[in-house]
């Protein structure tokens, strides 16, 4: 038979067998690379990255921080909002909401630091400004898509964490003192702290109903446990230490903490007494979907994906295939997750970042689900050779549509 003949599509379901009417979970989703443009001022100059959930991914650059739309290809320097509201010096970005809130912090000429705010209405603001503010010694380390912002207030007796929002102002947080590293802060006002000993770290939670509570349940309370983000349903994910085998003391693990079931350590990220291991999840959406890093215990530096129904998945195997038919891309370290499921990593001072956007594979009309539709447009191309592009069909990016790329979708309808 022809390599271009077509096959019936009663034929093909005969033979494969019709999707099924509940659909099972599928392979999951693939990422494309988006490589994402050098700032126009400064270059990239830190790792601190994040994005909203439309997809606006902000960075730093040497001056301010700056924003940069996928859909248009255009930046938004912070520098030149300086300018022109005639600002001295530059700010640093600590952290961005997923409506696109920035804060950060800017040296002053008494080599000390202020904070400062950014949104597209009022533009930069220091938060010493606000009403009722926490003061000029406040950094902020936190904001979310309410405006509430947290940080710590400094002063002759260390930190105090504090938050500040419209309505009620500037209010210091009872929590233990040495939970003074603000860590996130979800929309729901619950806060993530974490406490420095120097030869330990311990994290909590506070929120305003119950007040403050260390997490437990970690293998070992008193030594290395960190947070570095919490969404809104109030998953909570960092690093915990454990004890690793045969060889080696102490790892460090990405866990994931929820209100209702409590701790889950990642250990499946890596071979447990194979190596030393050093890995954390790094941030989680509101989906529930986990990213993190791997950056000891594996053959080199990789990171992950992680959800419930499917564990842990390497990002590097869920690449578009079209974009590594010329050899594996580099993804680098994994920064932050919006809720559209959207990544974005850091390569490195010299490297782009990349803005990786997640796909079913065999969504062929892009509405986000594997359909009938779907199925209809592959097998209308079944059996082009030569050419054929994803939209007809062509799923494993080999340039054709065939039975290999009809499993795929069969596999993921449904999803």
């Amino acid at each position: 038979m022809p390599a271009n003949a077509r096959f019936p599509a009663f034929v093909l379901l005969a033979a494969l067998g019709a999707p099924p009417a509940i659909a099972q979970p599928g392979e999951g989703p693939f990422y494309r690379v988006v490589r994402i443009p050098e700032p126009p001022i400064g270059g990239a100059f830190t790792s601190w990255m994040s994005l909203t959930t439309d997809g606006e991914v902000a960075g730093q650059d040497a001056r301010w921080p700056y924003l940069w739309n996928p859909a248009t290809g255009e930046f938004l320097n912070l520098s030149d909002v300086a300018d022109q509201q005639g600002l001295d010096g530059g700010g640093i970005a600590l952290d961005m909401s997923n409506s696109g809130r920035l804060v950060g912090i800017s040296p002053t000429q008494q080599n000390t630091w202020t904070s400062w705010g950014w949104t597209r209405d009022d533009g930069i603001f220091w938060i010493a400004d606000l009403p009722d503010s926490p003061g000029t010694d406040f950094i902020a380390g936190a904001i979310n898509d309410h405006g509430m912002l947290a940080g710590i207030r400094l002063g002759s007796g260390g930190g105090q964490v504090s938050i500040w929002d419209e309505s009620r102002g500037a209010r210091d947080i009872p929590a233990d003192s040495a939970f003074s590293e603000v860590a996130d802060l979800n929309n729901d006002n619950w806060l993530v702290l974490n406490a420095n000993y120097g030869d330990g770290m311990a994290t909590g939670l506070w929120t305003p109903e119950s007040g403050f509570n260390p997490l437990t349940g970690f293998p070992y309370e008193d030594s290395f446990n960190y947070s570095n983000a919490i969404n809104n349903s109030g998953w909570i994910v960092g690093g915990a230490r454990d004890y690793c085998g045969y060889w080696y003391d102490f790892c460090t693990w990405p866990f994931v903490w929820t209100p209702a079931d409590g701790l889950l350590i990642l250990y499946d990220v890596a071979p447990r007494y194979d190596d030393p291991v050093y890995a954390e999840a790094v941030d989680v959406n509101d989906a529930g979907v986990v990213i993190g890093n791997i950056y000891r215990g594996l053959p080199s530096f990789q990171s992950f994906v992680w959800e419930a129904a499917s564990g842990v998945r390497l990002v590097r195997d869920r690449i578009d295939p079209c974009e590594t038919r010329n050899g594996p891309i580099g993804v680098g370290v994994l920064l932050a997750i919006n809720n559209a499921g959207q990544i974005v990593s850091w390569r490195g001072l010299y490297q782009r970042a990349l803005l990786l956007s997640p796909y079913i594979r065999g969504d062929l009309d892009g509405s986000g689900q594997v359909e009938l539709a779907d199925l209809s447009a592959l097998l209308r191309g079944f059996g082009s050779d030569g050419g054929a592009t994803y939209a007809a069909g062509d799923l494993d990016c080999d340039a054709d549509v065939d039975l290999q790329d009809l499993a795929i979708l069969l596999a993921n309808f449904g999803e």
